[in-house]
């Protein structure tokens, strides 16, 4: 969805030594064979192929998933989620205290696979495939980057999400998000005090989508078997 040479002159705007490497990186991309932007785009290239959202493959249903967490079909289940960064989320207690009918599942949180009353902790490299908690959930938590807004577009699932302001990727990925997925932005300082907790009885209230074909990722495949 970008290349890096355009990420750098948007980070040169404050740290200018970065414009060297977007110049020496711009034609390397302007030359490749095959240029595929996959949705959300954050700079059209008129050459290049457009295709929707890529991303990974589901590997089991709602249902498995949430059989493996020992969960009933109907518990209501939040899935938080950094993107595979390693956060503190120190609101774990009020997600007990608070909230003790709803089951969160919280991806690197922990060291080992865990629960405490209604939280699940999960190691960042959980055995359980990412795409397939989104899935399982009735709403996702989590940071506004690429795999996520895939993986919540794909699966339908409603999307509380967090931003960085400063990334020049942003823009685009909150302007997709805002069309494409049913969803609410939340205030980047209220994460870690969970001051963002006062609106998930809002956002467990919004409904999921129907999940798209997942064509994109086919696309793909046919655009390079073709090409190579």
């Amino acid at each position: 969805n970008f290349t890096w040479d355009w990420i750098y002159a948007g980070l040169a705007v404050r740290t200018p030594a970065l414009s060297k490497y977007a110049r020496l990186l711009r034609p390397i991309f302007q030359h490749a064979d095959l240029h595929i932007q996959t949705q959300p785009i954050c700079e059209v290239v008129q050459t290049a192929h457009q295709i929707g959202p890529v991303a990974r493959a589901f590997r089991s249903s709602r249902e498995e998933t949430r059989s493996i967490l020992g969960l009933k079909q109907s518990t209501p289940m939040v899935f938080i989620s950094m993107g595979g960064t390693r956060t503190g989320f120190p609101f774990t207690e009020q997600l007990k205290r608070r909230f003790s009918r709803i089951h969160f599942v919280i991806s690197g949180a922990s060291n080992t696979v865990h629960k405490d009353q209604n939280v699940t902790f999960l190691p960042v490299d959980s055995s359980l495939h990412h795409p397939d908690l989104v899935r399982a959930a009735d709403l996702v938590i989590g940071k506004a980057g690429y795999s996520t807004i895939a993986e919540v577009h794909a699966s339908g699932t409603p999307f509380g999400y967090f931003m960085r302001e400063d990334y020049p990727e942003t823009a685009p990925l909150v302007a997709f998000a805002e069309k494409k997925i049913t969803g609410k932005p939340l205030a980047a300082p209220h994460f870690a005090n969970g001051l963002w907790l006062d609106e998930l009885p809002e956002l467990m209230a919004l409904k999921r989508q129907a999940e798209p074909d997942g064509a994109a990722a086919v696309q793909c495949a046919e655009l390079i078997l073709a090409n190579f």
